[in-house]
């Protein structure tokens, strides 16, 4: 029986075909085949010459430039393959012509590294769309933007884009899309003027940033930066000159209000050194015969010296409150005596003549009033009469801003002597 066994050349093939099937079964459950779908892996575009040697161009449909990629393999070789082994092309030379204008590119997948270790590999979908249009360039300005805030005590001033023009090239419909190029710099920090890089955006008409890679550019490898010009802050008082300011009859100025005493400017450090005060001319505030508060704007930015400017554009107009009063008057009687002879020449004697007292009225607001609370001090200027003789001159007094003498009052004074 055993040498039956041994010699039986059929059941020798059946055991080894039972084997290998054996070993399927145990590989499969051990190491099964299965598929994973690698998402949004991008699309290469092969052989793009075609279109650019005939002053044409292309663009995907919808900027649909990734697919989902579904490979199929044994679960330990899925394991090890990551996105980035995987490479999608699209020929140009294998288009299938849809119109003039449009054109379906098939696309192909390879897993770098794990060539004949998988069983297929599929995209979804399995083509891209393009569109074929003339190719165009155009020339654009260059605005400037910046992120962040810069040094206390330090205010951006001028920018400029460096380069300031870029020339785009592109599908035509891809270039009338940009209507804005920004060059946007980020200047937190900076306390001096100088160079930085930028960002270059491309924006459409709605304010939606516009994916560069449809463009060819002559910026080249250095890109584009900005030149930022950094001035220094001060805060400084205003002065206002009131002297065109005119009440009407029986009323007096009041008090004057206005917010802020102060305004924040910017300028260079040598500059700024120098400025103290800003003085707003009287030509700002000109009133004429007003009897009631009155509010006046002003736009200080007008007066502002060379190369000095507000850092807040939007604060130069001032609101000044100009408050008036009715007069009032008081009166005082002043004894004779009591008036101060002033700038008596050399060689003359002064003496008031026959008066005992001097009746005088003041005019002014009540405020101005309340503060002469006694008679003022009055004098006479003798300094322009050179003879001898009894001469009337006019008085005058020593008054709070305000008021004034009502009238002309004279005092009589007599010289005596020689002028030497």
């Amino acid at each position: 029986m055993r040498e039956r066994l041994k010699n039986n050349f059929g059941l020798k093939v059946l055991s080894l075909l039972f084997a290998i099937v054996l070993w399927l079964l145990v590989v499969n459950i051990d190491d099964p085949i299965g598929e994973v779908t690698f998402r949004n892996i991008p699309v290469k575009v092969l052989h793009e010459e075609i279109f650019t040697s005939k002053s044409s161009t292309y663009t995907i449909v919808d900027d649909k430039d990734t697919v989902n990629v579904t490979v199929s393999a044994r679960r330990k070789v899925l394991s090890e393959i990551k996105p980035s082994d995987i490479i999608v092309t699209a020929d140009i030379k294998d288009r299938v012509t849809n119109s003039l204008t449009e054109a379906t590119l098939p696309t192909e997948v390879t897993i770098q590294g794990f060539e004949g270790e998988y069983q297929s590999a599929y995209t979804t979908p399995k083509n891209i769309d393009i569109e074929i249009e003339a190719s165009t360039n155009k020339k654009f300005p260059i605005s400037v933007t910046t992120i962040g805030t810069p040094r206390d005590g330090n205010v951006i001033g001028s920018m400029t884009a460096n380069p300031e023009f870029i020339t785009l090239a592109g599908g035509e419909s891809q270039i009338n899309r940009v209507k804005k190029v920004v060059a946007k710099a980020n200047v937190s920090g900076i306390s001096s003027s100088g160079q930085v890089d930028a960002e270059l955006i491309l924006y459409d008409e709605n304010e939606k940033v516009i994916d560069q890679a449809l463009f060819d550019s002559n910026l080249g490898k250095e890109g584009v930066k900005v030149d930022i010009e950094v001035l220094k802050t001060k805060e400084v008082p205003l002065r206002f000159d009131m002297s065109d300011i005119n009440t009407a009859s029986g009323y007096t100025l009041g008090n004057i209000f206005y917010e802020p005493k102060k305004i924040l400017v910017s300028g260079e450090e040598s500059v700024l050194k120098e400025l103290d005060i800003i003085d707003i001319p009287s030509g700002a505030l000109k009133l004429n015969d007003i009897s009631e508060t009155t509010e006046v704007k002003v736009d200080v930015s007008k007066y502002l010296p060379k190369k000095v400017k507000l850092v807040d554009d939007t604060a130069g107009t001032i609101i000044v409150t100009v408050s008036v009063e009715r007069y009032g008057t008081k009166a005082f009687s002043i004894p004779g005596n009591n008036v101060i002879l002033e700038n008596t020449l050399a060689g003359l004697k002064a003496n008031i003549g026959t008066v005992e007292n001097i009746e005088i009225q003041v005019k002014g607001s009540r405020a101005a009033l309340e503060k002469l609370a006694e008679a003022p001090k009055v004098y006479v200027d003798l300094g322009k009469y050179t003879t001898a003789g009894t001469i009337t001159v006019p008085l005058q007094a020593e008054l709070p801003p305000g008021c004034t003498l009502v009238g002309n009052v004279t005092v009589p004074v007599v010289l005596t002597g020689e002028q030497k």
